[in-house]
């Protein structure tokens, strides 16, 4: 990953990007790049991972958005439930965990596919949540007091992230440029 990061920072680079703007090229690259592994990876992992990491992910959003907050603390806080899955993923490097943070996905650019992936999916409304959840596998794997804290952190982090991965990618950039 590291060589294929430089390489996008060179190449965005020759083409006259400077600043922030070359660190959001990079990134929009090493995204596109990555999407489709993230989604081979979706299809791999059984609906047990994928709440998981969809657990994880939605209480580490907001996060990743310098001055955001969104309430998942209820989510947060059910993490603990998923210990097993979360364990089981860790050796892969996916998810990670420490005392101070507590589990966090480790590859920013999953986070960056799930947010795209929920945005395109729901943006319309013509798809509910349950109806995401039930594409994803993911509706018979959820109990419903479950279901109901996955809704709740969605409608939360839904509201920062309105552009999908753009925004993680914009704020990761203007981070890495020092703003």
């Amino acid at each position: 990953m590291t060589q294929l990061t430089a390489a996008f920072l060179a190449e965005a680079e020759e083409d006259g990007y400077r600043g922030d703007k070359l660190y959001r090229q990079a990134a929009d690259a090493i995204h596109r790049q990555a999407r489709q592994h993230y989604e081979d990876c979706w299809q791999l992992w059984t609906g047990d991972d994928k709440k998981a990491l969809t657990a994880v992910a939605l209480s580490q959003m907001p996060t990743l958005i310098p001055g955001q907050t969104a309430n998942v603390h209820d989510l947060r806080r059910s993490l603990d439930s998923y210990i097993p899955e979360l364990e089981r993923l860790q050796p892969s490097g996916i998810v990670t965990h420490d005392e101070q943070n507590g589990w966090r996905i480790r590859q920013h650019l999953f986070v960056w596919w799930l947010a795209d992936d929920l945005v395109r999916r729901l943006r319309n409304k013509e798809l509910t949540f349950d109806g995401w959840l039930k594409q994803q596998m993911l509706d018979g794997v959820l109990t419903h007091q479950e279901k109901e804290l996955f809704g709740q952190a969605t409608k939360a982090v839904g509201e920062i992230i309105g552009a999908g991965a753009r925004t993680f990618i914009e704020a990761y950039a203007e981070g890495l440029a020092g703003k």
